[in-house]
């Protein structure tokens, strides 16, 4: 008895081929497909590294100068609180006679002669008190009120912005009015607290603004600090797609090598 042998029919064999010809076809589609996705999304995150490289170093720069702060007392605030001094209030007069033996040259005393000196002719003019307060003890008084600050600079804009307001105010018929009324010393020692307190006002306000900018610029800096961080993130992605591209490549050009070969 002859044994049986197996013989596939062309038609089979045929259809089997033609389903292996699809697959390889879908595969190669498939492959095109990925790779140009791959590429795609390869040089979004190229231009994604880029922006970010560029925002980052744009952010990273030097901080703000600090701006000078110059407080400007307005003439009017002054006189406003002077004029709404109450009959019966007599603050008492801040004085310090007692000055060093060997006290350095000070920039800024010009300023200080300059309010005692209106100050000390204003008192005389304006109360019973010939004589008036002591020169040297007015100049004393109001550095002392400056002496609080941290700069020479500082100690400047309030010692040449009292005189000047000095030399304005007590010249006002309102305020003499309001000093014969009450008392030209207890005016004077209200102007110097009035001054001093917009003063303060005034510097705190800047100096807030300094510090504003200065925290805005610390925020830029943590801002471009996380840029760098996500342009390295998305440079290292981009890699591993060029890789991966390269890859998927390789792999179609083996397989038409394949089928050449075939």
């Amino acid at each position: 008895m002859s044994p049986f042998i197996y013989q596939a029919s062309p038609f089979k064999i045929s259809c089997g081929q033609a389903f292996i010809t699809m697959l390889q076809k879908v595969e190669n589609l498939y492959l095109a497909i990925l790779r140009f996705v791959v590429l795609l999304v390869a040089g979004l995150l190229l231009v994604a590294v880029v922006g970010l490289g560029v925002s980052s170093f744009s952010l990273w720069k030097s901080a703000p100068a600090e701006q000078a702060v110059v407080p400007a007392v307005s003439d009017s605030v002054l006189k406003k609180k002077l004029l709404a001094q109450d009959d019966a209030a007599t603050p008492e007069a801040a004085a310090s006679a007692a000055a060093t033996a060997a006290q350095k040259a000070d920039p800024n005393k010009v300023y200080f002669e300059r309010a005692a000196t209106a100050i000390v002719a204003f008192v005389k003019a304006h109360s019973a008190d010939i004589d008036g307060p002591n020169h040297a003890t007015v100049v004393e008084v109001t550095r002392d009120h400056a002496a609080k600050y941290e700069t020479e600079a500082q100690i400047g804009n309030f010692g040449k912005g009292f005189a000047e307001s000095l030399e304005r105010l007590l010249k006002d018929p309102a305020v003499i009015a309001q000093a014969k009324k009450t008392s030209a010393l207890d005016l004077v020692n209200l102007l110097l607290d009035s001054y001093t307190e917009e003063f303060d006002a005034q510097l705190e306000k800047g100096n807030a603004a300094n510090a504003a900018k200065l925290m805005a610029h610390e925020e830029q800096r943590d801002e471009g600090k996380r840029n760098l961080y996500v342009a390295g993130g998305a440079f290292g992605a981009f890699l591993m797609l060029v890789f991966l591209s390269i890859s998927i490549r390789i792999e179609r050009n083996l397989r038409h090598l394949e089928r050449v070969a075939k």
